[in-house]
């Protein structure tokens, strides 16, 4: 987690899968925001893919999950990624 502002955790839970949690109250009603940025990671200059979206679960509305993807976007593949949500 690299100069984050007003997000308080990163969690990986599973290969490109990771819980951002934010310090505001809730998230639902922001648009959620995410590109991958570890180029040195990818191979031969292929993209990957990504998606951004709240976690809907009971205590968690201050979670967005990050899913990022190799090219295929099937496959789930760790990438550096930055992420917003925009209130």
């Amino acid at each position: 987690m690299d100069a984050a502002n007003r997000v308080t955790a990163v969690n990986r839970t599973g290969p490109g899968v990771y819980l951002v949690t934010f310090d505001r109250s809730s998230i639902r009603n922001c648009a959620a925001f995410a590109t991958i940025s570890d180029p040195a990671k990818l191979e031969f200059g292929a993209n990957g893919t990504i998606q951004a979206y709240p976690l809907i679960a009971a205590g968690a509305s201050n979670v967005l999950v990050v899913r990022t993807f190799l090219p295929d976007g099937k496959t789930p593949n760790d990438y550096g990624f930055n992420v917003m949500a925009m209130c």
